[in-house]
């Protein structure tokens, strides 16, 4: 995922000095970014993690409320 990361922290700001608007091939590419960032997202609520204890958790409800507290 950090590819996809690399390549909208170079793509954006080129885009936006250096061309006048996006023809279609750019906007299916952010298409497709988005929703490549929008499943991992999802992904992220699913997956378990390692709390302060080292103990695994897997309550999707305590990964979720994790998440939306955290980076």
């Amino acid at each position: 995922m950090s590819s996809i990361l690399i390549f909208t922290a170079i793509s954006t700001p080129y885009r936006l000095a250096f061309t006048e608007s996006d023809d279609l091939t750019w906007i299916i590419i952010n298409y497709i970014v988005d929703a490549l960032f929008a499943i991992d997202m999802i992904l992220c609520f699913f997956t378990a993690y390692d709390d302060e204890n080292e103990d695994l958790v897997h309550d999707r409800r305590t990964i979720a409320l994790s998440y939306v507290k955290s980076w």
